[in-house]
């Protein structure tokens, strides 16, 4: 007796990413099944439907595998808050850039809740709450350590991932911008204005 076929789950999610990615949430599943080499029962067997096949394959990447999110809090403890923020910023444009596709996809799917978006960008700690929260963390350590002035860390979190983010945002999806400039002198300019409003010397957090 022939032994039956097996499929692995994990190359069928990645032949419908690269499929969501060329065509759009429009793709069929008479598409996605031919392009990852299944048929169109395997993937309803296997999925339940093309919602669920899209929202299993069109996955963020985990900011919190990053190094620089990881060590932000160690890392200040040794250096610079200047010298931190830079890393930071680089390290989130970075990340930025890489979820970027996933997020078109996500705010181009129809009809999703939600609890549809929070699934994709991890349940527990979406993405774009771990960011500020990790940020208002690093804020907060500064503020107890007496490093920064008092106030509000969560605004400050937001303020400057936000800045960021945004910047990133005009670059990558709109493709303009106001000045010169990568996206690493970016991220030293906006690290420098934050320690200076802090009312830190910039040439000492430096």
């Amino acid at each position: 007796m022939a032994r039956p076929v097996t499929y692995d789950t994990e190359e069928i999610l990645a032949s419908a990413r690269k499929t969501f990615l060329e065509i759009g949430p429009s793709a069929s599943t008479q598409v996605l099944a031919k392009n990852a080499g299944v048929s169109e029962g395997t993937l309803f067997k296997r999925f339940g439907n093309k919602k669920n096949l899209f929202l299993q394959a069109i996955q963020f990447p985990s900011v919190e595998d990053r190094a620089w999110f990881r060590d932000l809090l160690e890392r200040a403890r040794t250096r610079s808050l200047e010298e931190v923020l830079v890393e930071a910023g680089q390290g989130l444009q970075e990340h930025f850039s890489q979820a970027l596709p996933s997020i078109q996809m996500l705010m181009a799917y129809p009809d999703l809740t939600p609890a549809d978006h929070r699934a994709v960008m991890g349940c527990e700690n979406p993405m774009p709450l771990a960011i500020k929260r990790r940020f208002r963390e690093l804020f907060q350590a500064e503020m107890d350590a007496g490093r920064i002035p008092r106030g509000d860390a969560y605004a400050l979190a937001c303020f400057y991932a936000g800045a960021v983010i945004n910047e990133a945002h005009h670059r990558l999806i709109l493709e303009v911008r106001d000045d010169e400039g990568d996206p690493d002198d970016f991220a030293r300019r906006m690290a420098r204005t934050m320690v200076t409003l802090l009312g830190l010397d910039p040439a000492q957090a430096a």
